[in-house]
């Protein structure tokens, strides 16, 4: 084969042969060029068709950031509703709790004034059941000389009498005073128990605060971790 394609040439002049065979290396190295610039420009659509790929891959991711930030967004939404009505509700706490420190003032103070009745008047009690003593001891003597003081005893006997009304009267008045400081140490342990629970509402609302502000921070950092994510633009050199 190679024979019959140099036949050709053997009727050429020397000069004939010689441009015909600088032609035909000029044809081979552009045939090898032509080879090496398609292996090249091979090379670089693989590279582009890699490229196209990872840039789809970094959309998709992107595109699921987005959603993921958007859900975020309305969970941040949603749990700043909730701390909004949360601390509308703690103020409305604070204020009643507030009216119900007053209003156990109020109760204390007046079971103060009534415990001091009370003990006024078990005071003035004990004085006259030692003046009934003090009658009946002067009604034995008098019953000794009853011939002597009839005018006397009759006067003692409607004084005894009287004396043990009074105390039978006051020893009503105690009784419904006990029964009264009863009551209000009762309702002073029901709003010492409203007390209490208002505590535990408003310790809840602090956790809560602290979650809320736990969230916060983290989705701050999520955001600055993204601003930080920028692909750089692609370019190829022919």
């Amino acid at each position: 084969m190679s024979w019959a394609a140099e036949e050709w040439k053997v009727d050429l002049s020397h000069q004939a042969r010689q441009k015909v065979e600088q032609l035909e290396g000029q044809l081979n190295r552009l045939k090898k060029e032509a080879e090496m610039k398609q292996f090249k420009i091979d090379s670089m659509e693989q590279v582009i068709q890699k490229e196209k790929k990872r840039v789809e891959d970094e959309r998709s991711e992107m595109s699921a950031l987005k959603r993921e930030l958007q859900s975020i967004t309305e969970s941040c939404q949603d749990v700043e509703q909730r701390r909004q009505k949360l601390a509308t509700d703690v103020l409305s706490k604070d204020s009643h709790i507030n009216a119900l420190n007053g209003q156990m003032a109020h109760l204390k103070k007046q079971l103060d004034m009534e415990v001091a009745k009370v003990n006024e008047l078990e005071v003035v009690i004990q004085e006259k059941n030692q003046a009934v003593s003090v009658l009946e001891k002067q009604m034995k003597s008098v019953q000794k000389s009853e011939s002597e003081a009839t005018k006397s005893l009759t006067n003692l006997r409607t004084e005894y009498a009287i004396l043990k009304q009074v105390n039978v009267d006051l020893a009503g008045v105690i009784t419904d005073l006990r029964v009264e400081v009863s009551r209000l140490q009762e309702e002073n342990c029901d709003l010492n128990a409203e007390l209490m629970r208002e505590t535990e509402v408003r310790n809840t609302v602090t956790c809560l605060k602290q979650q809320v502000s736990t969230l916060q921070d983290n989705l701050r950092q999520e955001e600055s971790e993204k601003v930080l994510f920028n692909p750089l633009p692609l370019k190829y050199v022919f």
